[in-house]
């Protein structure tokens, strides 16, 4: 239920000074537990997940999966409402006045309809399987079927003149890999919720990369089979919907279109918030966290979705591909980064009170806060993707093999950092565990199990547990306070969720 405000709270913010700064500040624990971390490095959002909040399964992450078949960008959602409209209104809509001009990469009406979306925004995202399939047999009944794959379309035809079929292969698969490493970055975001590891692993991980290879399948099939027997290739799913429409202008058929475009509606609402919404969020907490919170950056992250004009990145096929491509050779670099540190430098040993120290001995805090190495391997990862990014809008500036090279950007990329990030390593004592806690055993992910959770057994007890934080005195600051938390012996710890 939602609780408004009282007269009180209201008010509060504006007694003074203090108030108003404080009625700012991203509050820093929920329900008077402990905090584990001080308010310049942590808030609500960022402390560990409390374990009555831990309720997915790996069931869950099946909603997450199905909504991958939307690509998660309003101004998708707003297309799809246009024509929406142009059931509904018919010619009225069509004949829409448009006061943009021709230089615009957007009419007026898909505008109106695209911030009705922004405004209306809410995650749902459950019809999509029933509607992608459905539009998947329509096209199929309505086009040449499967053998309408045989056909191709004149740019195709063109791409496979200048381009070998291997490269095409690897050209599609970088862009798919383009396409999820949103959520091979972000997906502790999610999994943080899960009641153990296994949830949030294999069988989650199956169904994101089944799914969005199922997905494109479908929109190729479907595309291909209307093209066969159209002689148009529409590969934006409102142009797809419009040529149904225009081939079938009849009450049903406005129905069908209808109700297609409303399940892929909310897919795109769902996809927003799952996908980029929340990971957006989290990741302007973690940089402020004493002002944002997750549902600040939420707000943010709407706000820049209207100022990046996503009409123009969606102009055409070749840029929207384009920016999945140029996308991907800045995510893998990190994706690998994150992986080889958890898996071969710490063995999946994380120490959570340390996430939370500021202190120059602090476990993570590497030289003067940055990881240089992984700093170091995330840019020579990304420079072998760069010519090709170059070619991608100067073609005669770079050789083949830069092209080449850039069709396989995810992979070059990854493979890249990660090999620069253990050799980097090898010369540099990462140290695994806190200082003084060297005897702790170097097995996989000691700290994560025997009901650990990260925390040695003298900061807490009883379970999962939040080790206590000493206040700062007004005349101590932030820093100061914290080496006092963290050498502190013998502290008492406080079970969390009893």
């Amino acid at each position: 239920m939602v609780r408004l405000p009282t007269k009180t709270e209201i008010v509060a913010p504006f007694q003074s000074k203090e108030a108003f700064v404080d009625f700012f500040k991203a509050p820093q624990t929920v329900g008077g537990r402990s905090q584990v971390g001080n308010t310049r490095w942590s808030n609500k959002d960022l402390e560990p997940t409390p374990p009555e909040h831990r309720t997915w399964t790996c069931l869950t992450g099946w909603n997450t999966a199905s909504s991958l078949i939307a690509v998660g960008l309003t101004y998708y959602g707003g297309s799809i409402l246009s024509v929406m409209f142009r059931c509904i209104f018919g010619s009225g809509w069509e004949d829409f006045r448009n006061t943009l001009g021709a230089d615009s990469a957007i009419s007026s009406k898909v505008l109106l309809a695209f911030f009705i979306v922004w405004i209306l925004e809410f995650p749902f995202g459950f019809t999509m399987p029933i509607a992608t399939f459905a539009l998947f047999g329509w096209c199929m009944v309505a086009g040449a079927g499967v053998g309408g794959m045989d056909a191709a379309s004149r740019e195709g035809a063109l791409a496979a003149s200048t381009t070998p079929l291997g490269w095409s292969i690897m050209s599609g698969i970088n862009v798919m890999m383009g396409s999820l490493s949103p959520m091979l970055v972000n997906q502790p975001d999610l999994a943080r919720y899960c009641q153990n590891p296994r949830d949030a692993g294999i069988l989650q991980g199956v169904a994101v990369f089944l799914t969005g290879i199922l997905v494109f399948f479908l929109g190729l099939a479907s595309t291909t089979s209307i093209q066969a027997v159209w002689g148009e290739a529409y590969w934006n799913i409102w142009d797809l919907l419009n040529a149904l429409l225009d081939h079938n202008w009849t009450p049903g058929g406005r129905a069908a279109v209808f109700a297609l475009g409303l399940a892929f509606l909310l897919g795109v609402f769902a996809t927003n918030f799952g996908a980029n919404s929340l990971p957006f969020g989290a990741d302007m907490t973690g940089l402020y966290p004493r002002w944002l919170t997750i549902r600040r950056g939420q707000v943010l992250c709407s706000i820049l979705g209207v100022i990046v004009m996503p009409w123009e990145l969606i102009a055409s096929a070749s840029a929207f591909l384009s920016f999945l491509g140029s996308y991907n050779i800045f995510m893998a670099p990190l994706c690998a980064v994150i992986i080889v540190d958890y898996t071969y430098v710490r063995k999946g040993n994380i120490h959570v009170p340390s996430c939370y120290d500021g202190t120059k001995d602090s476990l993570y805090w590497f030289w003067s806060g940055v990881n240089w190495v992984g700093c170091i391997a995330w840019i020579l990862g990304t420079t072998m993707g760069i010519p090709g990014l170059i070619g991608q809008y100067q073609p005669q500036l770079i050789s083949n093999a830069a092209r080449y090279m850039y069709m396989m950007g995810w992979i070059l990329t990854f493979v890249t950092s990660g090999v620069v990030y253990i050799i980097g390593v090898q010369f540099l004592n990462y140290r695994t565990f806190p200082v003084d806690r060297e005897s702790t055993p170097m097995e996989r992910e000691w700290l994560a199990k025997g009901g650990r959770e990260g925390f040695y057994e003298d900061e807490g007890e009883g379970g999962i547990l939040y080790a206590q934080s000493i206040p700062a005195s007004p005349m101590v600051d932030t820093d100061e306070a914290e080496k006092m938390r963290i050498s502190s012996k013998g502290e008492k710890a406080f079970p969390l969720g009893r």
